[in-house]
């Protein structure tokens, strides 16, 4: 994935095209991850992989490929239009520190400490390309996390004003070509919602509970 997505100067002499590249480094991205659950459950037929096309799910969602390389941070942002490209100059180790930190931060409930690692995780895995994904009108975000990522939610990265969610709705997997995702017709589900608002075993009651639901 590094040569693939190398500069263009280096890679000039290719016969391939930047898009061609460009899937090529997302196809790898996909295969390295059916392999991790191969490898982690042992069993050759773990994760069965299939190519989809993102624009048959939601033409309006990007679908982000946070690369984390030991000299720069790489990110892949697929929708409808293609594939585009975004070259962050931030070390695996730097990016995986401030993850740590903001994890961490996220636990201390009665502070606002974890929106300084919050804004600036912000700076470098989504305003790279937020021009793009306004000149397109994307308003979902899918995003494919590896590493040190896995751990911290986006929905709580903060642009200084308000946070992700805000903004996008936001879903995590950890394979777009996994888990086949399909458009769902809410008019033809059937939801529960369960939650609880009286006391009981000796907890006390939850009032907001039926609002929330």
């Amino acid at each position: 994935m590094d040569l693939l997505l190398q500069s263009d100067a280096v890679l000039s002499e290719s016969s391939f095209s930047e898009q061609e590249r460009l899937v090529e480094a997302r196809n790898g991205v996909e295969q390295w991850k059916a392999a991790e659950l191969r490898n982690y459950f042992r069993d050759r037929c773990a994760a069965e992989v299939e190519r989809l096309s993102l624009e048959s799910v939601d033409s309006n969602a990007a679908v982000v490929y946070p690369i984390a390389l030991p000299d720069r941070l790489e990110l892949l942002v697929s929708r409808k239009a293609g594939i585009a490209r975004f070259s962050v100059p931030i070390p695996r180790s730097t990016l995986d520190a401030e993850a740590a930190e903001f994890r961490n931060l996220l636990t201390k409930r009665v502070t606002r400490e974890y929106k300084r690692p919050a804004r600036k995780l912000y700076s470098w895995l989504v305003k790279p390309y937020l021009t793009l994904l306004q000149e397109e009108n994307i308003d979902t975000l899918i995003f494919v996390p590896s590493g040190a990522l896995r751990t911290i939610p986006m929905a709580a990265l903060h642009d200084g004003d308000r946070f992700l969610l805000e903004n996008y709705s936001l879903a995590v997997t950890p394979s777009l070509n996994l888990l086949a995702p399909k458009a769902l017709d809410p008019r033809k589900s059937d939801i529960l919602l369960v939650g609880l608002s009286e006391a009981v075993q000796g907890h006390p009651a939850l009032p907001g509970v039926p609002a929330e639901l």
